[in-house]
């Protein structure tokens, strides 16, 4: 694969990422699309560093939830 055929294909891949694939964490919008909306958007991701502030602030232990995976299936760690 030359030079031209790799940059091709990356081309192909951010148009593809940007334009045609709705992401979850934007609330399902492309990211071309969530760039054209007016006003907030709902996030739909934990941000962990701010909890850890405001669990420092409260004195209560951090806690990040990771899913493990077990045989081919997420489970919540405990």
């Amino acid at each position: 694969m030359g030079f031209e055929e790799v940059l091709a294909w990356t081309r192909d891949a951010i148009e593809v990422y940007n334009f045609n694939r709705p992401h979850p964490i934007i609330n399902m919008l492309t990211p071309d699309e969530a760039h054209q909306v007016s006003g907030p958007i709902k996030k739909l991701w934990k941000n962990y560093y701010q909890l850890k502030l405001l669990n420092r602030e409260s004195n209560k232990p951090f806690e990040k939830r990771r899913k493990k995976r077990f045989k081919g299936e997420f489970m919540p760690s405990k």
